[in-house]
């Protein structure tokens, strides 16, 4: 047994103790089979992204004679077919290892890169923004299809990733790319606030990958400043603003649901102040939402990662302002009493409530 199976069984020793002292439990402690042990989060991460990139080299490698062989496209609809059928059955065997996953991963991905390639190679006498639309169409088809049938959670994420992807574009096409992360954060809301009915119904396999890709995405866009390169085209910007808002503060309701009317209540004061204060820079509105469902479900890790991405996003939004230094200064300065004025009315609220009780 090593120790990381030698904590847990402490810890459950100490548990089924304190249980059975107060009478609450009795006889010795079952046999309680512990999960399996994995790989760190960042080293599943970086497994998965090499995976990928050892798929472009296996792709290469595996097609080049295919495609002299058949000198035709269809060599590339074949090899892609066989190379997700071999992935699929390698990630649905009994017993994982991580050569397994991590070959099956570039099998996968050579097979939808050689798909891609014979789908684009289709769509050579198509052009225009109908084009696009259909090549992310089909991109969002594959990847749900894979999500629904490879029952592995890397992949799932990274399918998850690429679908986001083709809906973004299809956001942009239909002229409402300010809506895309607001969507984005909705979806991640409906997940991860939904955690415990989906271990309920057995769906938290397919789904949690979903959320983490969702989230991911979020903290993409306020991070690097994505969002500003998804152009708001004839709309103002305070729509993405808005629409963002709107989530953040759905997502205080819901977790305020069971809380006295006045903490409820200065809660969204507060989230309505915040939000009105960071109305010119959405990508925090996006990181506060990214920090609120992270910090309810008590991931400690991704809180920090959210305010690391807000002060990112803060740091590049500022140096991007085109205003004087004196402007800026005095912009700062009016956001901090806000929000300074808006920390004073909550907490006198609390107050009065704790006094009431």
């Amino acid at each position: 047994m090593n120790a990381s199976s030698t904590s847990h069984r402490l810890t459950l020793g100490a548990l089924w103790s304190k249980l059975s002292s107060e009478n609450l439990v009795r006889g010795d402690l079952p046999e309680i089979a512990l999960p399996p042990e994995h790989a760190p989060v960042v080293g599943r991460v970086l497994m998965g992204f090499l995976g990928w990139l050892s798929g472009v080299f296996l792709l290469i490698s595996m097609a080049a004679p295919f495609y002299a062989i058949f000198d035709s496209v269809g060599a590339f609809w074949v090899i892609g077919s066989i190379l997700l059928y071999v992935a699929w059955k390698l990630f649905t065997v009994s017993k994982h290892t991580e050569f397994l996953e991590h070959f099956a991963q570039s099998l996968s991905v050579a097979g939808q890169l050689s798909i891609l390639v014979a789908f684009f190679s289709l769509m050579d006498k198509w052009s225009g923004r109908g084009a696009l639309v259909i090549v992310a169409l089909f991109c969002l088809a594959l990847q749900t299809g894979l999500l629904l049938l490879i029952p592995h959670r890397m992949h799932r994420f990274m399918s998850s990733l690429f679908a986001l992807c083709a809906i973004a574009v299809l956001f942009y096409e239909a002229k409402v790319e300010y809506l895309f992360p607001a969507f984005v954060a909705a979806a991640a809301t409906v997940i991860w606030l939904s955690e415990t009915q989906n271990l309920a119904t057995q769906r938290d396999s397919l789904l949690r990958p979903v959320g983490y890709a969702a989230w991911a995405i979020l903290i993409f866009v306020c991070a690097v400043g994505f969002a500003d390169f998804i152009r708001e085209r004839g709309t103002t910007p305070g729509y993405r603003s808005a629409a963002l808002a709107v989530v953040l503060l759905a997502v205080v309701f819901y977790l305020t649901k069971r809380a006295k009317a006045s903490s409820r209540g200065a809660s969204l004061l507060g989230a309505l102040s915040f939000s009105a204060a960071a109305f010119a820079a959405p990508g925090l509105i996006a990181c506060a939402i990214a920090f609120v469902l992270a910090y309810a479900r008590g991931h400690i890790r991704a809180s920090a990662l959210a305010l690391v991405a807000a002060a990112c996003y803060l740091v590049g939004y500022y140096y991007q302002i085109n205003t004087t230094l004196m402007q800026k200064a005095v912009s700062l300065a009016f956001v901090a009493a806000i929000l300074a004025i808006s920390a004073f009315v909550v907490s006198r609220l609390n107050f009065a409530s704790e006094n009431a009780q």
